[in-house]
């Protein structure tokens, strides 16, 4: 199979996998809340190392794969421009892609008023929204623990759609530049094991952003759908528009240049994923963490190893 199609399959994969995951709280939902039932304390512990292996592995594909590949492209662009530097562009452009997805999430929270708060994202969090409508508490208790643990608890109430719209809007502007990252690999282990990552972060924010739809919107599925494929399509959408420019036929120095500029900003963001959505909500939860500290590091030097088998062809 060649490598741009196997790329494109992948990218449908990428839109597939986040839509059913979504979706499946709207019935899920309603069968739990019938049969009260409660989700095993393993469960809990192999989804959360199962996000930290995930975290490992955007890690290494970030600091061993992509990073050397937009340094590259720089090294190349600056032949053909005949320009002479040593200052490092592609590290301050990653830093500069690190801050844009940080100051566009604390925009959103400061505007729209809707806390993106990480400890509420972690595997606890995903599995107690569950748990938490059966416990039998006094009604007063369980609504203070509902508000404390969802953080899209008051969305109706209060702000209603506005504040969906800015939680998809973050979402969409983190998984696009995900997409973007994916479209520009160039060989099929790193697509892969990026893909692998990807895929699996965005199973779990999908299955916990869809449970939370399901319990705040259920009033309005289509919404709800709308909204699911929103999220859904941005990553496919932002894997073309890196494929399209991996293989344009725009002069090569151009070609370097915006590819450079575009991968540093997607290393930013994966730094930032990493760090801020995938292991800092795991850190905060109640798993065991040297479990936690393995899967992660397994996570990385699995990467690390792939890559290395790579050189080694």
């Amino acid at each position: 199979m060649e490598f741009l199609t196997l790329k494109i399959i992948l990218l449908v994969f990428m839109g597939i996998v986040p839509f059913v995951f979504a979706l499946i709280p709207l019935q899920l939902y309603k069968v739990l809340v019938k049969s009260k039932g409660r989700l095993g304390k393993n469960a809990e512990t192999t989804i959360s190392l199962l996000s930290c292996f995930c975290g490992g592995v955007i890690l290494g594909v970030c600091l061993i794969e992509m990073l050397p590949d937009a340094r590259e492209d720089w090294e190349k662009a600056k032949g053909y421009m005949e320009y002479e530097s040593d200052y490092p562009y592609v590290e301050l452009l990653t830093g500069v892609g690190f801050f844009i997805v940080y100051f566009v999430e604390e925009f959103l929270n400061q505007m729209c008023g809707l806390k993106h708060d990480h400890e509420d994202e972690g595997v606890d969090e995903v599995l107690s929204t569950f748990d938490s409508d059966f416990d039998e508490a006094p009604e007063n208790v369980r609504d203070k623990r509902d508000a404390d643990l969802n953080p899209l608890k008051d969305v109706h109430s209060k702000k209603g759609i506005t504040n969906v719209l800015a939680f998809v809007l973050a979402l969409v502007f983190h998984t696009s530049l995900e997409g973007f990252a994916f479209g520009v690999q160039r060989n099929v282990i790193s697509m892969s094991s990026l893909f692998f990552g990807i895929i699996t972060h965005k199973a779990l924010v999908a299955f916990s952003f869809g449970m939370n739809l399901a319990k705040h919107l259920s009033h309005n599925k289509i919404l709800v759908v709308i909204l699911v494929c929103i999220i859904s399509l941005s990553s496919p959408v932002g894997g073309m528009i890196g494929i399209l420019i991996e293989n344009s036929e725009m002069d090569a120095t151009s070609r370097f240049v915006v590819s450079t500029i575009l991968t540093s900003f997607s290393v930013g963001t994966f730094i930032y994923i990493a760090f801020f959505e995938v292991l800092a909500p795991e850190h905060a939860n109640h798993q065991p963490p040297l479990l936690k500290w393995g899967s992660c590091c397994l996570g990385y030097f699995t990467m690390a190893g792939f890559l290395a088998y790579k050189q080694e062809e």
